[in-house]
């Protein structure tokens, strides 16, 4: 039996699978990663790749979840420009506040189907804490260097237990004399304003976040993938001139004028 028949299979999927497949046409893909994703695509097909995994219901059940969480009106940020930071930088940063803020919205579901917290994520998770205590002991000069490290942490479900998290989290705030503590715990609590709060609409929560890490911030945000004019985004704080590509036309943004194409 294939992995994604072994899915589908496990009874705690099947009203779930029922629901997503209402709203999407799923196509599956073996994945080139060693782990499960998935992607809407701009026809409006969910796509969802695979890999062999230990828990193959549960790793369903996530990605549908992803999917589920995107219908009900999450919009995944797809990309950004900083005037402050380096385009690497900034691009991980998306990618990591993207899935989470997806997770922080999904794992209440996910728990309730009757799946374990060490099923929420790949099967390499069960090295996360290593992870963390080489971070920690990486000798950070910036809050940027850990940010997503602390994104882990806070991140629900996974193999930590409650006396690792809460061990991880003295020594997250307690790091270099608490340099970055102010900061850690103001993520955590836009966090947990996010994942209770009753909207889908996250450009508060990564205002919150951005303006956490940088104040002022020069920070925009865009949501298109499919070429059209690059109006569709937002400022996290402060405006400033830019010039990005969307496809290929190339576009430009100054306060004083707004966009036009170059």
């Amino acid at each position: 039996m294939s992995i994604v028949a072994k899915a589908k299979a496990d009874a705690r999927v099947t009203g779930l699978l029922k629901e997503v497949e209402s709203h999407f046409k799923i196509s599956y893909h073996r994945s080139d990663d060693k782990c499960w994703g998935s992607n809407v695509t701009a026809g409006g097909v969910a796509e969802i790749h695979y890999q062999k995994t230990k828990h193959p219901g549960a790793s369903l059940a996530h990605e549908l979840l992803h999917l589920l969480v995107q219908h009900r009106g999450y919009r995944r940020v797809r990309g950004g420009i900083s005037a402050t930071l380096g385009h690497a930088v900034i691009e991980n940063l998306i990618e990591c506040f993207d899935n989470e803020l997806q997770h922080h919205k999904m794992y209440p579901e996910f728990s309730r189907m009757g799946f374990l917290p060490d099923e929420f994520y790949a099967d390499d998770d069960v090295g996360t804490a290593e992870h963390l205590q080489m971070a920690l002991s990486s000798n950070p000069t910036s809050v940027l260097e850990l940010v997503r490290d602390y994104f882990t942490l806070i991140a629900p479900g996974g193999c930590l237990k409650d006396t690792q998290r809460q061990g991880f989290q003295s020594e997250f705030l307690t790091l270099g004399q608490g340099r970055f503590a102010a900061q850690f715990q103001a993520i955590r609590s836009a966090m947990d304003g996010w994942a209770t709060c009753g909207t889908y609409n996250a450009e508060p929560t990564l205002r919150q976040i951005f303006l956490t890490l940088e104040n002022p911030s020069q920070v925009w945000l865009w949501y298109s993938t499919d070429g059209q004019p690059p109006q569709d985004g937002f400022f996290v704080d402060q405006a400033f001139g830019f010039d990005v590509a969307q496809g290929v036309v190339s576009w430009r943004f100054t306060p004083s004028a707004g966009w036009s194409r170059v």
